[in-house]
């Protein structure tokens, strides 16, 4: 009985348990079921949010695509009603845009890039926020954020920078370190079968990456197939190369060509094998363009003079160098072409001559039996700290006009030189200096802009090679700045841009386009193709169309000969270089600033840059000296339509005596430190009626002589600095040219100045490219 009352007694417990489990489960189940119409819910209410989120930033960055400089109320307009994504059973209490401003104006601060294909730059950053509260069908609320950077990035961050397509071909020693960016196609090949092409840090290429053929349409083969060495890592190409790996010609984004089919292991080549180290529009490069960039408004802008009528509070008037400069030197065939209608004529003309006294120099305009040799009204303004300008037109010139003035700021002539030889052929004394007939302006032979062939031989020159120059003295620049000469240069004002931007334009022969503008040099019939000699045939072909208006531009030869004594019309036309290109007036629109006197010490500190809508020619140390790239420095920066770098021997007369014979104009090993911001000429196909020319025919110079040069460079031409491509050059539009008659460069050395990658060492006037970065976003719990 014991037994069976014992089994009894379990067999209830066991039942009960059995019950409490039931009742568990069903619990458990119901519970479940209630959790899964909740989940349900809350999906709906992420996915709602998420949804909302991206048309967020499809909105903001549609805003940026279409409008260069929106406003904070243009941003925060796109948090309306209107805006929002229409979903069934979801509403938003929170639909908002976020802008850091200070009375309308976003606020910037100085911070790294956190994301995309600029990551790790320095630049001005506003960080937005973007918000959503989505509520859903089921009544679940889900908060959603998401910072988006507005990044302004210093263009001098890149080692190399193009707005239009980039090539690299050169059969020298290139291993310029520092970013590498392109919006438009990128062209890889190497001729220097000693280390190849060596590239440092990430290259971006909004358009497709080509290594099978050159821009010009040309084979790699078999001249440019040495290694393309590109990082795998951040510094995997420095020191012993540890993660540095060679692009085979197969790797390219496409098969071919631009227009060929594309490469399918292209994506994995990019985002893998190379760790992003190398990308392209497919594998996340983005288009970088300056602010006030438009269909309509193209970069070049940023070297012109405003038009008559333009708005000083529109973003472009903003941009423009002219606006933005400490000191502006403006020269034009009249006065009422300048500001306030006001100038002073380089000519022994009131008020610089006045009963026989010329200036502060007793320095006499040079003449030809009584005919101005250097002729145009001159202003110069320098900025006050209100912003407003003064002329010291007069104070220039009174320090002198000369090269034999010793404190001259700027330089128009210099003594006679008949031969010439380098030799002056009159004493240095102050009758001579007062006798307009003992003195030449300054003109050289640009074999570039004059010749059309890389072809030497002859000994004459061509019109449109004969540049009058404008010599600025960086060192009596300096001094005048200081106070040490002069009487109101310590009155500029430099805060503004950290240092002093001057600017430079020379707009003297220019003649005006059919619209009434005076743009550029005028004249587009230089390249040519279907004809071997080179000879003007009356045809536009794309590659000569330098301000992509679609008309063949010739109205800019219409004045070249004036001043020489011959017939307009042809930039080709040739005239004895020594009687009369040497010495005699340049009456069209060929006319450059030198900089000369700017070795270690001698630039304006802290910071230097030189704007100008002409050519600037370079001559000797910039910023660095016979020992190198050394200290104090400045940081400089030139941005101009086009850049040519002279060495310490170079001699204008040379130019003359040797104008298509590269080889005797001999360049010795000079430095340079400075930034560079220029034009160069379009690609176009190589023509095969060219029989026996060089294949790089067609082709803009790449990135190692995107600087360009005028001389057999025996020594070394040494460069730091940043290289930037924002334009086509439009005054300066002579194509690339090598070997033979323009020059020869057998061991470059490029460096990038990695001063520039903090955002205190930059020149005064950096541009900046404008990048939408969006960010991770995080859910609000």
């Amino acid at each position: 009985m014991r037994a069976k009352g014992f089994a009894l007694l379990t067999s209830m417990l066991f039942m009960a348990l059995l019950a409490i489990f039931s009742v568990g489960m069903i619990y458990v189940v119901q519970t479940e079921a209630r959790m899964a119409g909740t989940d349900v819910v809350s999906v709906e209410a992420y996915y709602a949010a998420a949804a909302a989120m991206d048309k967020m930033v499809v909105d903001l960055n549609d805003l940026y695509s279409t409008q260069s400089e929106p406003s904070v109320t243009d941003v925060e307009a796109l948090g309306g009603v209107s805006y929002q994504p229409l979903l069934t059973g979801v509403s938003f209490s929170d639909y908002s845009f976020t802008v850091p401003n200070t009375s309308g104006s976003m606020d910037f601060e100085v911070r790294m890039v956190e994301s995309g294909p600029n990551q790790g730059l320095m630049a001005d950053v506003n960080t937005m926020t973007l918000s959503v509260q989505a509520s859903s069908s089921g009544g679940d609320v889900l908060t959603m954020t998401r910072n988006v950077q507005l990044a302004r990035i210093p263009v001098f961050q890149f080692g190399v920078f193009s707005d239009g397509d980039l090539s690299y071909f050169s059969s020298v020693i290139f291993n310029m370190a520092g970013r590498v960016h392109t919006n438009g196609n990128l062209f890889l090949a190497s001729g220097d079968s000693t280390t190849g092409l060596v590239f440092h840090s990430r290259i971006t290429a909004v358009g497709e990456v080509i290594r099978q053929e050159l821009a010009n349409g040309e084979s790699t083969s078999p001249t440019f197939l040495q290694p393309v060495l590109i990082p795998t890592a951040p510094n995997g190409c420095q020191g012993s190369r540890p993660a540095c790996r060679d692009q085979a010609e197969t790797e390219g984004s496409k098969t071919a060509g631009p227009s060929s089919s594309d490469n399918s292991a292209w994506t994995n080549l990019s985002e893998s094998i190379y760790n992003g180290m190398i990308l392209n529009g497919d594998t996340g490069a983005k288009a970088l363009s300056l602010r006030f960039v438009t269909p309509s408004l193209r970069p070049i802008e940023l070297i012109r003079r405003p038009p008559s009528g333009e708005s000083t509070s529109s973003l472009v008037s903003q941009s423009r160098l002219y606006n933005q400069a400490q000191i502006r030197l403006l020269l034009s065939d009249s006065a009422s072409e300048l500001p306030g209608g006001t100038g002073v004529r380089l000519a022994n003309v009131f008020p610089y001559y006045f009963f026989g006294i010329y200036g502060g120099t007793n320095t006499a305009f040079a003449e030809d039996a009584g005919n101005p040799l250097i002729d145009g009204y001159l202003l110069v303004q320098r900025r006050l700290t209100d912003g407003s300008y003064a002329n010291v037109t007069a104070e220039w010139l009174n320090l002198g006009i000369a090269r034999e003035n010793a404190n001259a700021l700027l330089k128009f002539q210099v003594f006679h030189d008949h031969e010439p030889d380098g030799v002056i052929d009159h004493p240095d004394n102050a009758n001579n200096r007062s006798n307009p007939d003992l003195f030449y302006p300054l003109n050289l032979y640009d074999s570039r802009e004059g010749e059309v062939r890389d072809a030497s031989g002859p000994s004459d020159c061509a019109l449109g090679g004969i540049i009058n120059i404008v010599e600025l003295d960086v060192l009596n620049l300096r001094r005048w700045l200081l106070g040490t000469i002069g009487s109101t240069g310590t009155q500029v004002e430099s805060t503004s841009q950290n240092g002093y931007l001057l600017y430079f334009s020379d707009q003297r022969g220019m003649l005006a386009d059919g619209g009434g503008n005076k743009l550029g040099y005028g004249y587009e019939d230089i390249i040519n193709p279907t004809v071997s000699t080179g000879a003007p045939d009356g045809s536009l072909a794309p590659s000569e169309d330098v301000n992509q208006n679609g008309t063949l531009e010739t109205y800019g030869a219409g004045n070249l000969g004036n001043g020489f004594g011959v017939s307009n019309g042809d930039p080709t036309l040739r005239i004895d270089c020594n009687s009369k290109g040497f010495k005699m007036r340049v009456s069209g629109a060929r006319h450059g600033l030198k900089l000369v006197n700017g070795s270690l010490g001698n630039l304006p500190t802290p910071g230097f840059t030189v704007g100008s809508e002409n050519p600037v020619y370079v001559q000797g140390h910039y910023n660095a000296d016979n020992s190198g790239f050394g200290d104090p420095h400045a940081a400089a920066a030139i941005i101009a339509d086009a850049v040519t770098f002279l060495s310490r021997s170079w001699a204008d007369w040379q130019s003359f005596q040797y104008p298509t014979t590269a080889a005797s104009r001999n360049g010795n090993s000079t430095w340079y430190r400075v930034a560079v911001v220029s034009g160069k000429n379009l690609s176009w196909p190589w023509p095969s009626a060219w029989a026996g020319t060089n294949k790089d025919y067609g082709l803009d110079g790449g990135a190692h002589s995107f600087l360009r040069y005028l001389e057999d460079w025996g020594g070394t031409f040494h460069y730091q600095g940043s290289l930037v491509s924002l334009y086509t050059s439009e005054y300066a539009t002579g194509i690339y040219k090598c070997c033979a008659t323009v020059f020869q460069l057998s061991s470059p050395d490029y460096t990038f100045d990695t001063d520039f990658l903090d955002s205190t060492k930059l020149p005064p006037a950096t541009p900046r490219l404008q990048d939408l970065v969006t960010l991770g976003y995080r859910q609000v719990f």
